[in-house]
């Protein structure tokens, strides 16, 4: 059960540490470095890169 417990932790600590070093200034950044229609929750998705705030960003035209 710890192992269980220490693994998941793990998980979370980690894609919680990569979704904040994500960060870019636009969409138009993003979208450079390959990244659109970015979903809340995944890496990179920030409030200020959804305008509609659908829960989308950087959506592709």
């Amino acid at each position: 059960m710890k192992k269980l417990l220490v693994i998941l932790t793990l998980a979370f600590v980690t894609a919680n540490v990569f979704s904040e070093t994500l960060h870019f200034k636009n969409c138009k950044e993003a979208r450079a470095k390959g990244y659109k229609n970015i979903k809340k929750g995944e890496p990179g998705y920030a409030r200020h890169l959804d305008r509609d705030r659908d829960g989308i960003a950087c959506e592709s035209k």
